[in-house]
């Protein structure tokens, strides 16, 4: 077997490994089609006719705002519906010094106890907590409080009923709504609003619903996180005492998605004040973040996507050196492709032996002409004898393969890279994006991105190379086809819309591994 055939089907294999992982495992890579929504399980409470009704009821309320804040994240609060009306997320601002910001006709956040609209009172403030109170006729007093994390960006949700003699009291219907609306200003196509829950006790513990949702979504009763989010940012709300009888996804708009739950029996003790409590998390969808604040079980990140993060560490650790991600993704490609160096050695070896053993494959071929089949077990026994494997051209890619999609599937849960450029690339998390075009094609979307037709010409020369290191085979005219601009352009489609950092590790790779072979040979 030639090295362009082995190419081809380290190629093929590679690309086919990375398709069905994606696939599979679920990767974030922004341009993803929507996926039809899947009923969980039937839902015995009644919901709503209109499903936004509960949301519209608070729709555009005009009232005075009370705000707490930490280094992290600042929340706004309504004075008289205690409804978080705004959520700022201080520590990542853009280059412009815009900080991210959740919030618009819609609460971000609100408790309703009974169907009315309930006036709430301020009763207490400091710096990171506010304290509401909502008063009966019959005596029972609501108590409602927000704290702020010092530490994380999550905010404790504290319900409390007070009073006399409460088991005497009809209970109220508890309904919870929470919101998010698109707070990045990138392409949808790169930025897609999803809903996702996490129920550890049922099979396929992750559901993952990508906008827009074509009819609302019934959540299992008892789930433990449900989260709503974007590329880069999410809200993960954690019931930590009390139960809801029905929980439900919907699409408030185009840019909105919306989470609402209801309880007739919100609690089932008596006389006591804390009734029910939640825990919310505002902040980045990364794994480092998500853990720091409990919440690392929100998303699901494979045991692949675990060693990528570790890979991600020393990226960052590389970085704090080097004082760009850039520079830092080349040099983690160098190291990287050092450390398989021996394997890609031993490829060339057994390529040069191969090329000597090539006049002795070529006279058993003609020997065994009308037999193919003995001819081919000729040549095995050849290989096997002078200690040659037909695939080890393919075990460099091979090496290289679990490497990059352990980092791809970690990318999505590391934002360090949103935002850093390097040369002409703003964004190292997406696509290059090198040219705005006034027109879409087909997969490739409305934007020239150089990075991976720069790695497809890299690949081609190196295919170019290896070929003309190896003599040339009248009997085998598809190995002209196989070593030319096929392969290259197959990643290159395959490599065009995912982050641009790990088509840079891989463009970094490609040259480092023709500097190799050059050296070898």
């Amino acid at each position: 077997m030639n090295v362009e055939k082995r190419i081809l089907i380290a190629s093929l294999l590679s690309a086919f490994l990375l398709a069905w992982y994606s696939h599979t495992i679920g990767m974030r890579t922004g341009n993803l089609l929507p996926r039809a929504p899947q009923q969980t399980e039937d839902i015995s409470s009644q919901h709503p006719e209109d499903p936004s009704a509960i949301f519209k009821k608070d729709k555009d309320k005009q009232e005075d705002a009370v705000s707490i804040e930490t280094e992290q994240v600042k929340i706004e609060v309504g004075r008289q519906s205690s409804a978080i009306r705004k959520v700022v997320l201080k520590k990542f601002s853009d280059s412009s010094g815009t900080a991210p910001t959740l919030g618009t006709e819609f609460p971000v956040f609100h408790l309703h106890v009974g169907e009315e609209n309930r006036a709430w009172r301020l009763i207490e403030q400091d710096a990171t907590r506010l304290t509401f109170k909502s008063e009966e006729s019959t005596g029972v007093i609501y108590q409602l409080s927000y704290t702020i994390d010092a530490e994380t960006p999550k905010i404790y949700v504290q319900l409390s009923k007070l009073g006399q003699n409460l088991s005497d009291h009809q209970e109220k219907p508890l309904f919870l709504t929470s919101t998010w609306h698109r707070v990045d200003e990138l392409p949808s196509r790169f930025n897609p609003l999803e809903a996702i829950l996490w129920d550890p006790g049922r099979k396929g513990a992750y559901k993952r619903y990508i906008s827009p949702l074509k009819r609302p979504i019934d959540v299992p009763r008892g789930t433990p996180i449900v989260s709503l989010t974007e590329r880069y940012f999410c809200q993960s709300l954690r019931v930590d005492q009390g139960l809801f009888d029905s929980m439900r996804f919907i699409q408030l708009d185009p840019q909105s998605l919306g989470f609402y739950g209801t309880s007739a029996q919100w609690s089932q003790t008596k006389d006591v004040s804390s009734q029910f409590s939640a825990t919310l998390y505002f902040g980045p969808r990364d794994y480092f973040y998500l853990k720091k604040a409990g919440f690392e079980t929100a998303f699901h990140i494979g045991p692949l996507g675990r060693i990528g993060l570790i890979f991600l560490v020393i990226l960052g650790w590389i970085q704090s050196i080097v004082r760009n991600y850039g520079v830092a993704v080349i040099i983690f490609s160098v190291l990287v492709t050092c450390a398989t160096a021996p394997f890609t050695l031993l490829s060339f070896k057994s390529m040069k032996k191969m090329q000597q053993l090539k006049p002795s494959v070529d006279k058993i071929m003609a020997r065994y002409k009308e037999n193919p089949q003995k001819g081919n077990q000729e040549v095995f026994a050849l290989y096997k004898e002078n200690h040659v494997s037909p695939l080890s051209g393919c075990l460099p890619m091979l090496m290289q393969m679990p490497i990059f999609i352990a980092i791809f599937q970690a990318v999505p849960h590391f934002i360090a890279l949103r935002g850093e450029s390097f040369l002409w690339i703003k964004d190292l998390s997406l696509p290059d994006r090198f040219f705005h075009l006034s027109f879409s094609l087909p997969i490739l979307g409305e934007y020239l991105n150089l990075l991976p037709i720069v790695m497809a010409a890299a690949m081609f020369f190196q295919t170019k190379m290896s070929q003309q290191q190896m003599p040339s085979s009248e009997a085998n005219p598809s190995s002209q086809i196989m070593s030319g601009p096929v392969m290259p352009i197959l990643f290159c489609i395959m490599f065009y819309n995912i982050q641009s950092a790990l088509v840079l590790y891989w463009l970094t790779n490609s040259l480092i591994s023709v500097a190799w072979y050059r050296l070898s040979t």
